[in-house]
């Protein structure tokens, strides 16, 4: 089976929960599972990374409810394997280049996913993003020719068929939106991110999240719209206790492993491991990190995920980089993940850097940091790096008294973070 294949098997005769977009979505739908399962719904759910308020900790989870919650990847078409009754659309922009040639076969895919939304469903879109409101401007009425659960927007054509709209529900930070995060700011006492939530314009509720940085309370802000469209029916009566319950859920919502996970914390040292493999969650994950730990000395430590993306992304990551505010950085080799498939579009594409192998080496050389062949250079070099800035602090000169180290990359094995801590524990 294909992907799409497989997950049309898992969900068939469910409602479906489907939250995509290029980043984001791992974070959404395991908020939005564990968020609804604490409000009393037995959900099932299958996410892209091990959630620790799952069974063993694990990436699904099985449930009684009709409801399932999907994270669904746009990468081989395997979302359209669904049929969601409720849509999340997070954000949309190039990525995976070795099977999208460009942004615009990207939102293409996007929209044959939208059009596999059931009539009468609905998609929580993000109204912040272009390309989002470009796919939910077109968004179809569909011909359902069950007449059970009408609501008012139905209405009967002249033939007598029932016609259900497609709903289009918006969330984010703009003023457009129906439902808002308003005066988010970094929590000091909490470590995480705090925002109201606003609805047409009415306050609604303050959410605290464990989260960092404006994605942080974006994903928080879609999770919590999703359930409530998800559940509306069933708390209709009573949705200030809802509301409560969501928030709650959010505020205490332990994340997926890998996404912005504290790896260990010391008197002065802090180490964290992100997935960030695309230069726009780069550039934001070190920016949370920055926002969160102001005056610290940041170190980062970056692995490039395919050739093809380093390859076609080259200069916004350098971009992400540079304008990070990092005072140490370092780039490890490429992790080749479709060895492969990527041999093969090279060849057709003509490009040079995979036959040098040395992409990784110009994105240090061009960010203005160091190089490691392994991880364990990389460790070698974040463990020095770190320890110079600890003695330049011990030694009143000027050093900073707390050390961050940010490890990312989404390459298996990559425990650099772990590794870093390890050796940073008792330094």
């Amino acid at each position: 089976f294909s992907r799409a294949q497989w997950l049309a098997r898992v969900t068939r005769g469910r409602s479906v929960a489907a939250v995509a977009g290029t980043h984001g979505k791992t974070s959404t739908s395991a908020a939005l599972a564990v968020a609804l399962r604490s409000a009393g719904l037995d959900v099932s759910a299958i996410v892209g990374g091990n959630v620790p308020q799952f069974p063993n900790g694990r990436n699904a989870v099985g449930g009684g409810d009709d409801v399932f919650v999907v994270e669904a990847d746009e990468y081989d078409g395997a979302f359209l394997g669904l049929e969601p009754t409720t849509a999340v659309l997070l954000n949309v922009e190039h990525d995976h280049p070795d099977m999208f040639e460009d942004e615009r076969a990207v939102i293409e895919m996007f929209a044959r996913f939208l059009k596999r939304v059931k009539p009468g469903g609905t998609v929580v879109a993000c109204g912040d993003d272009a390309n989002v409101r470009e796919l939910v401007a077109g968004l179809p009425e569909k011909v359902w020719d069950e007449r059970d659960e009408t609501s008012d927007d139905d209405a009967d054509d002249d033939s007598g068929t029932r016609r259900r709209k497609i709903r289009c529900v918006t969330f984010g930070f703009g003023a457009n939106n129906a439902w808002r995060a308003v005066d988010v700011r970094f929590d000091k006492e909490t470590g995480g991110c705090s925002f109201n939530i606003e609805h047409e314009g009415a306050f609604v509720s303050e959410l605290s999240v464990p989260g960092i940085g404006a994605y942080a309370a974006l994903n928080a802000l879609a999770a919590f719209v999703a359930a409530a469209v998800v559940a509306q029916r069933r708390f209709k009566d009573d949705a200030d206790s809802f509301y409560k319950t969501l928030c709650v859920s959010l505020a205490t919502h332990e994340g997926v492993k890998r996404r912005m996970q504290c790896v260990g914390e010391t008197t002065d040292v802090y180490v964290y491991d992100d997935y960030a493999h695309h230069p726009t969650a780069v550039r934001l994950s070190i920016a949370a990190m920055r926002e969160s730990h102001e005056d610290a000395f940041l170190a980062v430590a970056f692995q490039p995920h395919t050739f093809s993306r380093t390859e076609t992304m080259f200069d916004a990551f350098v971009d992400a980089l540079v304008g990070s505010r990092a005072d140490f950085i370092v780039v490890t080799s490429v992790f080749d993940a479709r060895p492969e498939k990527e041999r093969n579009t090279q060849k057709e594409r003509g490009c040079a850097s995979l036959r040098g192998g040395n992409v990784a080496v110009d994105v240090a050389v061009r960010a203005g940091g160091a190089f490691a062949a392994t991880n364990d250079e990389a460790v070698d070099s974040v463990v020095a790096a770190v320890r110079v800035a600890l003695g330049s602090a011990s030694g009143n000169s000027g050093g900073n008294k707390k050390v961050v180290v940010l490890c990312l990359g989404a390459g298996a094995g990559f425990d650099v973070a772990r590794q870093v801590f390890a050796r940073l524990e008792n330094a």
